[in-house]
């Protein structure tokens, strides 16, 4: 649910000579139909001559996206997503300014030509090497579930211990920098913090990048991970083990909640759009809001949440056959609800595609799971921070719960919480206009500095 802006140039390179490899970036256009997408292939060579490359979809808000197999040869380009199925065959011109090819998905073939262009996305707040501190690779396991996580430690180069911060990413598979929409949110955050003094560990989400395990875990599974990475800083040399800060984003500021409240070792959990709704009512909050912010009228959002119950009464249902039996129900019952023009526009097995798509541990535990259940049992403090423009985890009524509950704990006991809500902010601290998540990537900006500043100022003020 995880991730801060930059913009997209077109800028068309001018060649004073044949390229003679396909290295840099392409840009095209697709057309499916009538239905026009601008496209950006990237591909790199490294030093010993392997190929790495990714492609984005601006319209879609879709960067970044990695190559599953990327192949070479010469003026010859393939390269395949098997997850959504699709392919692409290309051959660089003569004059090596232009990719002309073939764009395959799912049995459709659709052609597309590319030229190069010079500039892609501008993110000028991306940390670039050389650093000014230690970054050292690491791995650390989850003994429980056997699984071993691949990561980035940040440290000062001088020999005392600091305190340290781990970052926990939202929602969905992502790696260590958070990477999402052309962004690197962590990357930044984790570069202020080292240069602040704090030592700090990212790493990639179970399954993904270069960590162990599967995708298919639950918040709880993902919360087991986050304390390995506990137990891991907490025998480096550098850190103060009595200094541990968790920084969460949207979900991982619901898996700091959950361990903030278990672990005395803790310090302070720091949540970025961390929720205190119960997900069922998230999933229906967050809904509601992206929907009337695109434009849809107030009825048809109601009509939206109505499906949504139904698939989460039966979700809730722990016997496998009376569940998808229920979801079967609850699909044919949403269907219902559907105007002529939205059953026309369902792709092909659409039922049956639902069904193995929301029948699965995570979104069954999400739904149940209530961040209110933790929130006022967290051993050490909190700082819990909100974009007043966000549509992922609304304000309303998420820091309105927060507020209540932290200014009623600090009137009966020695505890310190802080709320902060900043405006025309959307769910990736960016200074946005509508905070709609098809602008992330379309704005310059990764994370308001003020934002960081504040995260900073947190950390220090509780040493």
């Amino acid at each position: 649910m995880k991730r801060i802006l930059f913009l997209l140039l077109s800028v068309w390179s001018i060649q004073p000579f044949a390229q003679t490899t396909p290295e840099g970036h392409w840009k095209g256009n697709l057309d499916v139909m009538g239905n026009v997408m601008k496209i950006v292939f990237h591909f790199e060579q490294s030093e010993n001559g392997d190929w790495d490359g990714s492609w984005d979809s601006p319209d879609q808000g879709a960067y970044g996206l990695p190559f599953d197999s990327l192949s070479i040869q010469g003026a010859e380009v393939y390269w395949t997503l098997k997850e959504m199925m699709i392919e692409y065959k290309g051959t660089m011109s003569e004059d090596g300014e232009t990719l002309n090819g073939t764009f395959m998905q799912a049995g459709f073939s659709f052609p597309m030509n590319l030229e190069r262009t010079e500039n892609t996305l501008v993110r000028p707040q991306e940390p670039k090497p050389p650093f000014d501190y230690k970054v050292k690779e690491v791995t650390f396991t989850n003994e429980t579930d056997g699984v071993t996580l691949a990561g980035t430690m940040t440290y000062s180069k001088t020999a005392r211990k600091y305190p340290a911060a781990i970052l926990i990413t939202g929602s969905g598979a992502q790696n260590r920098d958070e990477e999402i929409f052309g962004h690197k949110p962590f990357l930044l955050l984790a570069d202020n913090l080292t240069r602040a003094g704090v030592v700090v560990l990212r790493y990639d989400d179970r399954g993904y990048g270069e960590s162990g395990g599967d995708l298919n875990g639950t918040t709880e599974d993902f919360a087991r991970d986050t304390e390995a990475a506990i137990e891991f800083l907490k025998a480096q040399k550098q850190v103060d083990p009595d200094r541990i800060y968790l920084i969460g984003h949207s979900e991982g500021g619901l898996i700091a909640t959950m361990l903030g409240a278990k672990r005395e070792d803790v310090k302070s959990i720091i949540l970025l759009a961390g929720p205190a709704q119960r997900g069922d009512h998230l999933l229906m909050e967050q809904s509601t809001a992206i929907a009337l912010a695109s434009g849809l009228d107030s009825a048809s959002a109601k009509r939206n949440n109505i499906r949504q119950q139904l698939l989460f009464d039966a979700l809730r249902i722990e016997d496998q056959e009376e569940r998808l039996a229920a979801l079967d129900i609850a699909l044919d019952s949403s269907m219902a609800l559907m105007s002529p023009a939205e059953l026309m526009s369902l792709p092909k097995n659409w039922k049956e595609n639902q069904m193995s798509d929301l029948d699965y541990p995570w979104i069954r535990y999400f739904i149940q799971c209530d961040p209110m259940d933790y929130l006022p049992e967290l051993k050490g403090s909190c700082l819990a921070l909100f974009g007043e423009l966000d549509l992922q985890v609304p304000p309303s009524p998420n820091a309105e719960m927060m507020e209540g509950l932290f200014k009623q704990r600090a009137a009966n006991e020695n505890w310190k919480g802080r709320v902060v809500a900043y405006p025309k902010h959307n769910h990736l601290f960016q200074n946005c206009e509508t905070g709609l998540m098809t602008e992330y990537g379309q704005i310059e900006e990764t994370m308001d500095p003020e934002v960081i500043m504040e995260i900073i100022r947190w950390i220090k003020g509780n040493n």
